[in-house]
């Protein structure tokens, strides 16, 4: 179990809500014959942000030297429904694995 901290002020978090939507007919074709990269413009295509965003981080990290990857990840996170401009230029880091530095909180 992680220590909790005794200053909570200086713990970041995200909040969200996912809902769960039916693929359309050209989301199913595309899940079976596209690539991960073509997967990020037809999710962008279908309005499904959790899925593009996981996707476009994991072409991130398995090409962390890919511009083209860097700026359309900057767009997306500065995208109005997104709102997540402030962190768009910062490096993406393994969350929850032991040598992340990070941890885990759990509590209320």
């Amino acid at each position: 179990m992680a220590k909790q901290p005794s200053d909570r002020s200086s713990i970041h978090y995200v909040e969200s809500r996912i809902q769960r939507v039916e693929a359309s007919d050209a989301l199913a074709m595309g899940l079976k014959q596209k690539s991960a990269r073509d997967l990020v413009d037809l999710y962008a295509e279908e309005g499904m942000w959790f899925d593009l965003l996981k996707t476009l981080a994991e072409l991130r990290r398995d090409r962390p030297g890919d511009l083209l990857l860097a700026a359309e990840w900057a767009r997306l996170l500065r995208h109005e429904r997104v709102q997540l401009s402030d962190i768009a230029e910062e490096p993406l880091v393994n969350c929850c694995t032991e040598d992340s530095g990070n941890q885990i909180i759990s509590g209320s």
